[in-house]
Order: C-alpha cells, then sequence, then structure tokens
C-alpha cells in the first residue's frame, strides 16, 4: 500500500486517526525524503492542505521551514510539483518562515 502516493497517504490517516488527529482538518508537521517532483512524496504532499512540512531533502537540497503557513505551502508545492524536473532550490525563498531556507546537500 504504500508505494503509491495514495496508498501512503491511506496508511498516514489511518496511522493520525489512531492518534485522534484528522489530517484532513486539522493542521500537522512532518518531515520528508524527496522532492515536490517525484510521483509518490510530491503526490502525497498534495493531499492535503493541513500539512506544515517544515523540513525535506533529497540528493541535490535540504529544505528547512520551521513555521510554514499551509495555505501558502500548499500553493507553492503544487507550483513545484506542475513544474518539470523541479527541486527544493525552486521554492519562493519569500515563502519560507524566519530560520529556514535551502541548502545543498
Amino acid at each position: 500500500m504504500g508505494i503509491t502516493a495514495r496508498g501512503a497517504w491511506e496508511s498516514v490517516k489511518y496511522h493520525f486517526r489512531e492518534l485522534g488527529l484528522n489530517t484532513q482538518e486539522q493542521p500537522f508537521t512532518a518531515v520528508g525524503i524527496g522532492d515536490m517532483s517525484g510521483d509518490v512524496f510530491g503526490n502525497g504532499m498534495l493531499l492535503s492542505d493541513q500539512i506544515k512540512l517544515v523540513a525535506a531533502f533529497d540528493h541535490r537540497h535540504i529544505f528547512l521551514d520551521p513555521d510554514p503557513d499551509p495555505v501558502l505551502a500548499i500553493s507553492e508545492r503544487r507550483r513545484l510539483f506542475e513544474l518539470p524536473r523541479s527541486s527544493w532550490a525552486d521554492y519562493n525563498a519569500d515563502l519560507i518562515s524566519s530560520g529556514g531556507g535551502g541548502l545543498l546537500a
């Protein structure tokens, strides 16, 4: 079930539901491995507008956003997903909260 974005997301929703959190209606923080151009990671990070992605990394970059705005962040993640061959370096730095940014891995 975890080899597709949808299957992985259903696992996440089940896990959090067991903890009393509704991932579709309540904000929650996440850390990930991948980038928005990836099918599984990219699609998965678009399945809830409540995700506060505070960190992610891939083979090229480390992305940090200590206090992301979920509404702005999902729009930016969607833009990156639709941008061919995007990387965390393409993330709009003006949307990253204080203390965050991107680094080369």
